[in-house]
């Protein structure tokens, strides 16, 4: 009697299982990596004309203001895949108004507590790319990736050498690093630290105020930098806000990043980044290398064009040399003979100097 169950083989009741997990498995995303070893680590993206304060609390807490955050990959929307922006919606074409947060955990490639590693700050503005700043340094890994985790003050940030300027399209007049005045990298800062923390007030500052981080409207949570290690008027070689945050009325306006430095001419702090309220968009990346040998152009090897060029430039230049040397009259002096016979292109044969074998067809003289 029919109970109404289907008895179906072991084997094939196996078959579904086998083919839902091939249906189903698939490879995740990789971060974007460039011909010269560069990790695209994070990348912000800010809607064009659209301040800080635009960004709304829910995304800021969980991108920034909890822990993990963005530096460890998460609250973010996934990995950067791509360097590049439109600062388009894909559907409508017009501009977006969403706000892009895309990074790595970084600590999948910082994973070598006193290695040493580079690190690129990277920014422009609009989808012109204008006001484009790509500057690189070299850090060894302190272990950890926010302040809070940090044991010692040493380690709330990466400390910064062998400056490189990638590109730089803005105009500011940066301050020029001296061995006195040390760079940092400073971590972010995540609820519940009880101890002086690093951040960018006033160009540089370490202090339990975290510049104002008690406050809820500024929003310094999550918030990153590289700063030298005294404060200053005009003190940044790079973006000591770097994201930054700000959502109070009076000082939210901002762009997602702040450069205290204005451009040569004018001098006027945040002129250039700070207060134009993400006027054509910006985009803010960091990148990482596994190692301190990647530098902006390739330092080791060459792709087959750059090879096939320079054997072609050699190559030619020694056949122009030897055919101008062969073809040369020369008279006889003491100790040489005179140049063999012209035979079309060049000489049939050439004599050399005494105590040198004669490669002429003919003995000398004959």
């Amino acid at each position: 009697m029919s109970t109404g169950t289907t008895m179906v083989p072991a084997a094939l009741a196996l078959l579904p299982v086998a083919v839902g997990f091939a249906t189903l498995s698939h490879a995740s995303p990789e971060a974007f990596t460039d011909k010269h070893g560069w990790k695209l680590a994070s990348k912000f993206v800010q809607p064009v004309g659209q301040p800080t304060l635009s960004l709304d609390e829910d995304t800021y807490t969980r991108v920034f203001n909890t822990d993990p955050n963005w530096i460890k990959g998460a609250g973010v929307s996934g990995v950067p895949t791509s360097p590049e922006e439109s600062f388009k919606n894909s559907s409508t074409g017009t501009d977006t108004t969403e706000w892009s947060f895309e990074s790595i955990d970084w600590r999948t490639l910082l994973t070598e507590k006193g290695k040493k590693y580079r690190i690129r700050q990277h920014f422009w503005r609009g989808k012109d790319r204008t006001d484009e700043y790509d500057v690189a340094f070299t850090f060894k890994y302190s272990g950890y990736v926010t302040q809070n985790d940090a044991q010692t003050p040493q380690d709330q940030t990466f400390e910064l050498s062998d400056m490189e300027v990638c590109k730089d399209s803005t105009g500011i007049k940066w301050a020029v690093p001296n061995s006195t005045n040390a760079k940092h990298f400073w971590l972010p800062i995540t609820p519940g630290i009880d101890k002086e923390v690093y951040t960018g007030c006033q160009g540089f500052a370490y202090n339990k105020d975290g510049c104002g981080l008690s406050s809820t409207t500024s929003r310094r949570f999550g918030t990153a930098g590289i700063t030298p290690s005294e404060p200053g008027k005009f003190s940044d070689f790079a973006a000591s806000w770097a994201p930054l945050l700000d959502a109070a009325e009076q000082t939210g306006r901002h762009d997602m990043l702040y450069v205290r430095n204005g451009k040569t001419d004018d001098r006027g702090v945040g002129s250039m980044y700070g207060n134009k309220g993400g006027s054509e968009g910006i985009v803010l990346m960091y990148w990482l290398c596994e190692n301190d040998e990647c530098r902006c152009t390739p330092t080791k090897g060459m792709d087959g064009y750059t090879v096939f060029l320079v054997l072609f430039l050699v190559g030619g230049s020694f056949y122009l040399v030897v055919g101008t040397a062969l073809n040369k009259p020369k008279t006889r002096t003491k100790g040489s003979w005179k140049a063999c016979p012209t035979n079309g292109f060049g000489r049939s044969c050439r004599a050399w100097p005494r105590m040198a074998v004669s490669l002429c067809s003919t003995a000398p003289g004959g």
